[in-house]
């Protein structure tokens, strides 16, 4: 297995609570469960 994906392959970098959409609204309950300090 190759850690080098193949030329055409399109990578899907953010979706769930890391999506556009979500990260401000859900970012901070998942520090909260996670029981983290966000980043600023």
């Amino acid at each position: 297995m190759s850690h080098i994906p193949a030329k055409n392959f399109k990578k899907v970098r953010y979706y769930g609570f890391l999506s556009n959409r979500k990260r401000c609204e859900l970012l901070p309950k998942v520090y909260e469960a996670l029981q983290m300090e966000a980043r600023k």
